[in-house]
């Protein structure tokens, strides 16, 4: 609600249902706003409506059995979507007021962002991101992941998982996980309170053959689960993945980032998961986003009804001793 920006007397549409969000969107935008909540459970739109009259917000909440959205509803001035969804139907566009506000966990090859959108014309340009994971949509927007299982010397599953067009020399990865495997360490080193989830964006958005990795059961590679990140890259017959180690003179504070990769494509001087060079030498860079949802043909990443960029800015790590730069 915060990314939506909400205030008095706004007309909100929530897509995927459940009464209590509606509730607090309701409290938001006051007795002169108005929400209109939809989900494709009808059971879900039933239990959301009890729940919402026994309340008292009957006259200030509509609810709706849809599937994504109501064409012949709107304009909206925001629309909040609480599934994850990989695309983003031109409805929603359309029925946005003219600097409207569209709020949606966005999966981008696997890697979900909650962003909030504003419209300026027939695009959405964004204003706030926020790390965040919720269950994928069904229906209509429901897209399909390919997963492709691996088995480890134990005889343990872990499953690699794709966003889209998957490489095709998956068959050659089979029995990989029972070779020998190699690490490589970057020297990059991170605060153990400090977050890097825009690095695994970083990864999910120019490393050909990204994947995510989800072990299955306990033992063998699931139990070195807390030195490593679901985050890989599939490259001929090889796989490599990010993992940490305790960094050096750090006395436990830090990490350094690194990758271990089974097969022998991967040459042991180059790491697969280092990042964009940072700017200076001051340290590891830290990207920025800004995601632009576009209708036109030319941007980087294409889905179903639309394609979608990103402008990664980058801002020195100071050196002890010295004052931060300043921004613009």
């Amino acid at each position: 609600m915060e990314q939506a920006a909400l205030q008095s007397g706004m007309t909100v549409l929530e897509i995927r249902s459940g009464g209590l969000n509606a509730a607090m969107i309701a409290e938001v935008v006051g007795e002169t706003g108005h929400v209109l909540s939809v989900d494709i459970d009808p059971d879900v739109i039933s239990w959301a409506k009890m729940r919402l009259e026994q309340a008292g917000y009957c006259h200030r909440v509509r609810t709706v059995v849809a599937d994504g959205g109501v064409p012949d509803a709107g304009p909206f001035d925001a629309i909040i979507v609480t599934v994850g969804a990989w695309d983003i139907a031109p409805a929603w566009l359309n029925q946005l007021v003219p600097d409207g506000t569209l709020v949606l966990p966005l999966i981008m090859n696997g890697v979900t962002r909650t962003i909030g959108f504003r419209r300026t014309g027939h695009r959405l340009i964004s204003t706030s991101t926020e790390v965040a994971g919720f269950v994928p949509m069904q229906g209509a927007g429901r897209h399909a992941e390919h997963v492709h299982a691996l088995a480890d010397a134990n005889g343990r599953n872990v499953n690699l998982r794709f966003d889209a067009d998957p490489p095709t020399t998956l068959h050659l990865l089979d029995g990989l996980l029972t070779s020998e495997r190699t690490e490589a360490w970057s020297q990059a080193t991170i605060g153990r309170e400090e977050s890097f989830a825009d690095l695994h964006l970083w990864f999910a958005w120019f490393l050909p053959g990204f994947c995510r990795l989800a072990p299955g059961g306990r033992g063998g590679a699931a139990g070195e689960r807390s030195s490593w990140f679901s985050y890989g890259v599939v490259r001929d017959a090889g796989l490599a993945y990010l993992v940490v180690r305790p960094a050096l003179d750090s006395g436990g504070a830090a990490v350094e980032l690194g990758a271990r990769a089974y097969g022998s494509v991967w040459p042991s001087s180059a790491s697969p998961t280092a990042p964009p060079p940072p700017r200076s030498p001051a340290g590891p860079s830290h990207p920025e986003q800004r995601l632009l949802r576009s209708f036109t043909k030319q941007d980087r990443c294409v889905t179903r009804h639309c394609q979608v960029s990103v402008r990664w800015r980058w801002r020195e790590r100071p050196r002890p001793g010295r004052p931060p730069p300043s921004r613009s």
